[in-house]
């Protein structure tokens, strides 16, 4: 960063009334806010994955100091990753021995280098982001994990596994909804294949309803679902399968 461009930044907001890391982002580039939010979107995954914490404690800290847009960023690519990684890894696998030589390989079997990729391919097929931006971010942010030597290998996997290449034809059922094939073989022996073939694809999907537990001092859920839809104007209606829910 120069000090002109600081400056002019200054002319439009106070960075005294931010924290450190809001300023620095404030002043990035475009590019370098989006290879600087999927090195913040591995940091998180890594903090779930490894010491096995939830969401809701590993989202605070990745996207400390940012305004809410951009945290929201974070947010959607760290659950939407999570939600497809069993697909990633694969496809990341076959794009790794598709390509040449050994670095694709260490690459994708180097942990925090798999979650940058995986993230990587859910930003190019679920946000606006296009595919050129989202590659050359996630080739920057190897410098940021100080593994700038896998910059060639990562932009030739994250391509080819972002094509496809045939993989969604040959995969199985359970790759195809990103499960394990325990965790799918246990799915069809309670629900059956025909009923999670009908709501399976429904695991991959972005949550578009928040689901609530009303207090019984709230009132009935359908009084709390009319209140909040007439006060509010939130589309709200009580849970079918709980006594005590609303869905807004």
């Amino acid at each position: 960063l120069n000090q002109e461009a600081i400056r002019r930044t200054h002319t439009l907001i106070d960075s005294r009334s931010l924290p450190p890391d809001a300023a620095l982002y404030v002043c990035m580039s475009r590019a370098a806010r989006r290879a600087e939010s999927l090195i913040r979107s591995v940091r998180a995954l890594e903090h779930i994955i490894e010491r096995k914490r939830g969401l809701e404690d590993a989202l605070p800290r990745a996207s400390a100091g940012l305004e809410a847009r951009a945290g929201g960023v974070i947010h959607d690519t760290v659950a939407g990753t999570l939600r497809h990684l069993h697909q990633y890894e694969r496809r990341l696998d076959a794009a790794a021995a598709a390509a040449a030589g050994d670095r694709a390989w260490r690459a994708v079997e180097d942990m925090p280098l798999r979650l940058l990729m995986a993230s990587a391919l859910f930003q190019c097929e679920h946000t606006p982001a296009s595919a050129e931006h989202v590659v050359r971010s996630a080739t920057e942010g190897c410098a940021q994990l100080g593994r700038a030597w896998a910059q060639a290998p990562i932009e030739s996997v994250v391509r080819n596994a972002a094509a496809g290449r045939g993989f969604f034809s040959r995969a199985g059922a359970a790759e195809r909804l990103s499960l394990p094939a325990w965790l799918h073989e246990d799915l069809v022996s309670n629900l059956g294949a025909r009923r999670l073939d009908a709501f399976g694809p429904l695991l991959l999907q972005r949550p578009s309803r928040l689901h609530l537990a009303v207090a019984s001092s709230a009132g009935s859920p359908s009084e709390y679902a009319a209140r909040l839809s007439e006060g509010s104007g939130v589309a709200a209606r009580p849970l079918e399968f709980t006594r005590f829910g609303v869905s807004l």
